[in-house]
């Protein structure tokens, strides 16, 4: 392995000097480890080579007293179903505040969306900040990553104040949630365009290569030691993994156009399930099946433990959209690149309804209660009835496009926008995250 690594408690916060917001414990443990820090540069340029991330033989024993599952993630949960049962949208909203700056490139992909934690919105952003904001808009903290040309892509995944995310410069990171302090920085690959998931003390990432080609990595959450890594994938892999714990298997896809399939007790190889194009979006596990799109224009359900197709949809149009599941209709919804919003039955496949966004729909779904929420192109929020189609409201305030899957929290609204350009320069009034709330 040809990666580097510079793991830090490398401070970045809004915290007084010498503030440990209460983690002393931690902040100890991390004493005891081995640091190597490397400078960068800003742009394409890679590291200068340095020792490898240090290898573990398995997590250590701070990592397996974390929680099992992550107190939240990007879509919800480690299966990705998007769906939050406990969250409701209001009949109407308004404005309550927004945020200048979060967003300033025009790269296509997805941006990074929000997270609500213990009184933190966390918001990454593609300057290659990750901001915290409190409900009422006041800056908690900010923490930078290494500069690169795209900054981060990725939405944290969040347990006991540990916030792990990803960048364009191809390290995974661990943050404190509480002060924004950098606990470690792990350089596994080129870029990361993926989102981090934790599950049952390990942090799993896919990564790409600049061959091209990507693989997938499991990471120590307490000390952002290697356990384990597969650079199989012949591709860039910017799908966003998935793990089905009743199956037990972890998945993502990649630019090859296959869904890569491990298992989750020995890592072990699985196999692959072949489409005819790019699998850019995330992998949604429900009922045994791998839900998602691919840039074939297909969405497929593929059964986790045999790897053969369950059924497909074909909507004429890449689909980078993750799909969200509503579990008490049965009903998946998902959007693609004609600026269809579907909702597909999860057994079948078949179309059970669809709404025009007016854009493309490259985001992901969030299902709130019984809402799917979702952005597009056409610079406007959605809220749709996840159960017949029909429209709720719709926000137009939005200058850019809007890309990330909001977050909800207690009938509010946090969502982020990808800014646009004007001839070469960034327009002003883009890029934002902004707070929604009930009219």
């Amino acid at each position: 392995m040809t990666a580097d690594d510079d793991r830090t408690a490398t401070s970045h916060s809004g915290g007084e000097p010498g503030d440990d917001g209460g983690h002393s414990s931690r902040r100890e443990f991390l004493k005891l480890g081995t640091a190597v820090t490397v400078g960068a540069t800003a742009g394409c340029a890679r590291f200068a080579p340095t020792a490898p991330p240090r290898e573990l033989d398995e997590p250590t024993a701070e990592s397996r007293a974390l929680p099992t599952r992550p107190d939240t993630i990007f879509m919800g949960d480690v299966e990705r179903t998007g769906h939050w049962p406990d969250q409701s949208v209001p009949d109407a909203v308004e404005l309550a505040w927004s945020e200048p700056g979060i967003n300033t490139g025009s790269h296509t992909a997805a941006k990074s969306s929000p997270l609500y934690y213990e009184g933190n919105v966390i918001v990454p952003g593609d300057t290659g900040t990750v901001h915290s904001f409190t409900p009422e808009g006041e800056q908690n903290w900010e923490a930078s990553l290494v500069p690169s040309t795209r900054g981060t892509h990725s939405t944290p995944a969040v347990v006991d104040d540990y916030v792990f995310t990803a960048g364009y410069d191809g390290a995974v990171y661990a943050f404190d949630a509480v002060t924004g302090d950098r606990i470690w920085r792990t350089q596994v690959a080129d870029a990361i365009g993926s989102s981090p998931v934790y599950y049952d003390g390990v942090v799993y990432c896919a990564t790409e290569f600049y061959t091209p080609s990507g693989g997938m990595v499991a990471l120590d959450p307490a000390t952002g030691g290697l356990i384990w890594e597969d650079n199989r994938m012949t591709n860039h892999a910017h799908s966003i993994t998935g793990i089905d714990v009743s199956s037990g298997v972890f998945a993502a896809g990649c630019n090859d156009g296959s869904l890569y399939v491990w298992d989750l007790d020995t890592r072990d190889f699985r196999g692959t399930f072949e489409t005819a194009a790019p699998i850019k979006g995330p992998v949604c596990m429900y009922g045994g099946t791998a839900i998602f799109g691919s840039w074939d224009g297909n969405v497929y359900a593929v059964d986790t433990t045999s790897l053969a197709e369950v059924w497909r949809y074909e909507t004429g149009y890449k689909i980078m959209s993750g799909a969200a599941v509503h579990p008490d209709s049965g009903t998946l919804v998902i959007g693609n690149h004609g600026g269809e919003l579907l909702g597909l039955g999860t057994a079948t496949g078949e179309r059970e309804w669809s709404f025009d966004c007016e854009g493309w729909v490259i985001g992901s779904v969030t299902l709130a209660g019984d809402t799917a929420l979702v952005g597009s192109y056409d610079a406007t929020l959605f809220a749709v009835d996840a159960r017949g189609g029909d429209e709720r409201w719709r926000f137009e305030r939005p200058h850019g496009r809007v890309t990330s899957a909001p977050a909800v929290h207690d009938g509010d609204i946090y969502v982020t926008e990808r800014a646009v350009l004007d001839g070469e320069e960034t327009l002003e009034e883009s890029g934002y995250l902004y707070k929604l709330t009930a009219a």
